[in-house]
């Protein structure tokens, strides 16, 4: 039985991150068109906003699938100040006015190595029980700092270099009772449709899956502090990154693409930005209609860009019925699904590329000037 849930569960958390995306796509997309169009500092905050919001949504959304089907995180080096600062900055928007908000960074922090999303799923967390455990108000301080030359056993490994990260709260705090079972699945104290009794869990199996530990100190009436030791990537400091800059997306010079997607704002914004880099753009809203439309066009056509999941005819399908037409078509498959199950079935078909949604004006023209310029 607990199989089966976990097959349902995985089922629908494919639906789930497959219709999100197509959601999210369009989002990112506007964000990245309105740059062009709009100017000032205060539109290049709100549009900064939209899109960060939406690569944090797809990134959630990513983690509900590799959660749900088992699979692990990412593992690179990354920023935890901007994870920090980015928890920061959505508790002072969103909590009470009645909570103060402290933070302290020792400089320099170390780099982590695993995955920015999770861990800021786990802060966000503990900064979300620190609220709770404060109704009537208090401060929440959340402080970092880099630890070396102690003999701590993280992940089963002997590290001399860690990163500490503590929240802590003046809150109510915590009976002796309550502490042994926080990181229970589905035990809380909070009242129905309040909380799920998975945040602890979670924030702990996460930790753990970053060689890390957690703790926590509790006293009723004083407050509660969790303290989270990660070991940090030796001879890395994330304390200030240099800027890179990188060369602009590269222009479409008048070549042809046939655009295939059942969405149509994903079709109308991807048009539209694609024409405004200099290609002509050709539309299919599935796989079916594209066969036809290239059938009549195929010498004019430098490229397909084809959903794989789409309604009368998928992206599979139509990837077969096209190199029926001309076995070298370049095609730049896409989807919001976007496990190895379904890149390595697009791939086989005979893509010459796999872009997972939601993706950017950037990355998009990039990925397609690279098939094209190859000649994949």
């Amino acid at each position: 039985m607990h199989v089966q849930r976990m097959e349902t569960v995985g089922a629908l958390a494919g639906g789930i991150a497959h219709d999100l995306n197509n959601v999210l796509t369009p989002i990112l997309m506007s964000a990245n068109l309105l740059r062009v169009t709009e100017r000032g500092a205060e539109a290049d905050e709100l549009i900064d906003a939209i899109a960060e919001s939406a690569r944090r949504g797809a990134n959630m959304v990513s983690r509900l699938l590799s959660s749900a089907r088992g699979a692990d995180g990412s593992n690179e080096p990354f920023d935890l100040i901007r994870v920090i600062r980015e928890v920061e900055k959505l508790a002072r928007e969103t909590f009470p006015r009645s909570i103060g908000i402290v933070t302290e960074i020792e400089q320099p922090v170390g780099t982590l190595l695993g995955d920015a999303t999770q861990i800021h799923q786990v802060l966000l967390n503990l900064c979300i029980n620190a609220r709770d455990a404060m109704p009537e108000g208090g401060t929440l301080r959340i402080t970092a700092s880099h630890e070396t030359g102690g003999k701590a056993v993280l992940g089963g490994h002997a590290t001399q270099e860690s990163v500490v990260l503590v929240v802590a709260d003046t809150g109510t705090g915590m009976s002796s009772e309550v502490l042994d079972r926080i990181f229970d699945p589905f035990f809380t104290t909070k009242g129905v449709g309040k909380g799920t009794g998975l945040g602890l869990p979670t924030s702990l199996a996460i930790v753990r899956r970053h060689g890390g530990i957690i703790s926590v100190n509790s006293r009723v009436d004083v407050g509660t502090k969790f303290t989270i030791k990660l070991p940090a990537a030796p001879g890395m400091s994330a304390s200030v990154a240099p800027a890179i800059t990188a060369d602009p997306a590269p222009q479409g010079d008048g070549r042809a693409v046939l655009l295939v997607d059942d969405e149509a704002p994903i079709l109308d914004i991807v048009a539209r930005m694609l024409r405004d880099n200099g290609y002509r753009v050709l539309t299919a809203a599935n796989g079916a209609d594209a066969v036809s439309l290239y059938g009549e066009l195929a010498d004019t056509i430098d490229l397909v860009v084809m959903d794989m999941t789409m309604p009368v005819m998928d992206g599979l399908a139509a990837i077969g019925a096209l190199r029926k037409f001309n076995p070298s078509v370049r095609v730049v498959a896409t989807s919001g699904i976007c496990d190895d199950a379904h890149v390595t079935r697009a791939m086989a078909a005979g893509a010459a590329t796999f872009l997972p949604k939601p993706y950017s004006s950037d990355s998009m023209l990039r990925e397609l000037a690279r098939v094209i310029d190859n000649g994949s």
